[in-house]
């Protein structure tokens, strides 16, 4: 879902950041790259740990109110993308 969402936005940025790594190649311009990166791969990782914990039973006692936390979670940054 992430990725459908993202790809439009990022892509362009990506290359503007990869061309300005590739040419001036400062430590600067690597930090960014980085920092990009991390951003973009964040709610993957984030799904994942989810994804991994809730085939625990502690977790899926409480799968209910995850299942609301996410929609919410959702929800406001739909509503805050959209504003």
């Amino acid at each position: 879902m992430f990725s459908f969402v993202k790809v439009p936005c990022t892509a362009p940025m990506l290359l503007v950041l990869l061309n300005k790594t590739i040419t001036n190649g400062t430590v600067n311009d690597l930090a960014l790259l980085l920092a990009f990166s991390g951003g973009v791969l964040t709610p993957f990782i984030g799904v994942g740990m989810i994804g991994g914990y809730t085939l625990s039973k502690q977790i899926r006692s409480y799968k209910m109110y995850l299942k609301k936390i996410s929609g919410f979670v959702f929800i406001f940054f739909g509503l805050w993308i959209m504003i």
